[in-house]
């Protein structure tokens, strides 16, 4: 539910401060709590409740939800989202671990695996010392792996909020990539001065489809081209850039593009179409031949590559004239080390070799192949190439006197799921534990990773369990309190099912109230309670009961024992724990 400050209020006044109050009398009740000394439990439980403040809990619901704005790490942001696989569920985390310690407690963290997403990898760079290779996938995500590491593995390094279908590093140093909106076919070209980890839109608009290859001279000069004749211009070393007519280039998806002198460049298209310009840019002509072509490389002003489907065109004079050479491979990127020695990637997995230039070709041994489909293919030095296809990036070392070295990369995005959780240890009885849990993950239907505010699914349970906390700070129980914040939740209870199993065995855990959607109204103030018939469960739901009736609140319990919601509480069930 969208954040709603006349609903909120309502809920504040009624709804959340009566659940608060209940469970602050749960834990009077099975933890035997004592503020003071020895009394009348109602009594008791009044002292907890008078320390409850609603603005604390307004605040805790307005900043989980992105109304108002929290600070974390020295900086000011506003969580849009809390979805377990967002980046900004992070942000989340570190503002509940500051809260809890601001509340006088220690909070402990758990670590599990919510799921393991190989990457799409489509674009390749390399630094020009040859020592940095960074590989973009179509979620937006960049990894770089360094020579100082010995190449050990590829690691994420930033995220963009696009598609990335190729990567260059171009003049100044500056790191390139082009590629898309998600969910979207508008085109963006981004840039990050800081070798990957921080990215700014640098290139869109009006008439920017997705954008699929970049090409810079060593000075200033650069094109980028992409879908629907779409070609961006700069003669600025990237400042700026201009686009180009589209119906110049007949509104054909332009896949590769090359120079090879400072203002003359190349670009092919999948529909067969070669352009060539002279003059960076401002004037094109055009050859048709007769297959799809992808992608084009030079290695000086003279020898050149083109790389098709089932098909490779070269040329030694500087594009005067085009050879056309068959091949029985689906070809989608080429990268030139001289004159001679060209590799070649694409459908299939299969890797190419020329040692003349592009007039003969040769398929690499399985050691060198792959069983995924290649995009990219990149230069190194020294004989060497990079190649990057889904979730594999292989290197290729090449020598004439031996057969190639090869050597594999995978890289697994894996997505963390984070418990939080914290205690007021018992002081008689500390190995017998009550639970009070919520979950602050949070989902909605439309771009969970980047809207998904969770007001009352569940920033109002954590507003509870933070509240109850802080109430009961200092207060003297037998049994300890563990309050527990699951992550997870919206993607089946994952958060929780990780804590039962891994439970404490040295301790016993008595019973479990489960905070979920406290602040979701349907505008009858009912109180529903999520149990099972005939177990410690009704036991749990008559005590609520027992104290809307007896404190006066304006609650109308409903024990729910046919279709119980799904939440973290039914993990408890199978280890026989009242929940």
């Amino acid at each position: 539910m969208i954040y709603s400050s006349s609903l909120f209020r309502r809920f504040i006044s009624y709804f959340l401060f009566a659940v608060l109050s209940l469970a602050a009398f749960l834990f009077f009740y099975f933890s035997l709590a004592r503020c003071g000394g020895s009394g009348d439990p109602w009594d008791s439980l009044g002292k907890l409740v008078i320390r409850i403040e609603s603005s604390e809990l307004e605040s805790t619901v307005r900043e989980l939800s992105g109304a108002d704005s929290i600070h974390v790490g020295g900086e000011t942001v506003l969580l849009r989202t809390r979805y377990a696989k967002s980046e900004q569920k992070y942000v989340a985390m570190q503002y509940l671990l500051d809260e809890i310690t601001g509340a006088g407690y220690e909070p402990f963290i758990q670590t599990f695996i919510l799921g393991i997403r190989g990457p799409d990898l489509s674009g390749l760079a390399v630094s020009s010392a040859m020592d940095t290779v960074w590989a973009g996938d179509f979620y937006g995500k960049v990894y770089r792996a360094v020579e100082a590491d010995g190449w050990d593995r590829f690691q994420l390094c930033g995220t963009l909020d696009g598609k990335i279908f190729d990567l260059k590093v171009g003049p100044r140093g500056r790191l390139w990539a082009a590629g898309s909106f998600e969910n979207s076919g508008l085109g963006a070209l981004f840039v990050s001065d800081d070798g990957g980890s921080s990215w700014q839109l640098w290139g869109s608009g009006s008439g920017v489809f997705t954008l699929y290859s970049i090409a810079f001279e060593h000075g200033r000069f650069g094109i980028v081209t992409g879908a629907s004749g779409t070609v961006l211009r700069t003669w600025d070393w990237g400042d700026s850039w201009w686009p180009l007519s589209q119906e110049t280039f007949h509104y054909h998806p332009l896949y590769g593009s090359a120079t090879n002198d400072s203002m003359h460049f190349w670009i092919v298209s999948r529909w067969g179409y070669l352009y060539e310009s002279t003059n960076a840019g401002g004037s094109w002509t055009e050859t048709l031949f007769e297959y799809s072509l992808y992608d084009i490389d030079f290695y000086d002003v003279r020898y050149g590559v083109i790389v098709g489907s089932q098909v490779a065109y070269y040329t030694k004079d500087g594009g005067v004239n085009w050879n056309e050479v068959t091949i029985d491979a689906d070809l989608r990127s080429v990268s030139m080390v001289d004159s001679l020695m060209v590799v070649a990637a694409g459908g299939g997995g299969e890797v190419w070799l020329s040692n003349d230039g592009g007039a003969g070709w040769t398929c690499l041994d399985d050691t060198c192949t792959g069983s995924v489909d290649f995009w990219s293919v990149a230069f190194a030095g020294r004989e060497r190439f990079w190649l990057a296809g889904r979730d594999e990036v292989r290197r290729i070392d090449l020598d004439m006197l031996s057969p190639p070295d090869c050597r594999l990369y995978r890289i697994a995005d894996t997505t963390w799921g984070k418990n939080i959780g914290f205690r007021l240890e018992g002081k008689s009885k500390p190995d017998r534990r009550i639970v009070l849990s919520a979950h602050y993950d949070s989902y909605s239907s439309i771009d969970p990773m980047r809207c998904a505010p969770g007001a009352d699914d569940n920033a109002s349970g954590v507003a509870g369990v933070l509240e109850c906390a802080r109430a009961l700070e200092g207060a003297w129980t037998e049994r300890t309190i563990e309050f527990l914040l699951f992550d997870g939740e919206e993607l089946g209870c994952r958060g929780s099912i990780h804590f039962v199993d891994i439970l404490d065995t040295n301790a016993t855990y008595e019973s479990v109230i489960n905070l979920d959607m406290l602040g979701y109204d349907k505008g009858n103030l009912t109180l529903e309670i999520a149990g099972r018939v005939d177990s410690l469960d009704s036991t749990l739901s008559a005590v609520i009961i027992e104290a809307v009736d007896s404190l006066g609140i304006q609650l109308a319990p409903h024990f729910l024992t046919d279709e119980v919601p799904a939440s973290d509480h039914r993990s408890f069930w199978d280890l026989g724990i009242p929940s």
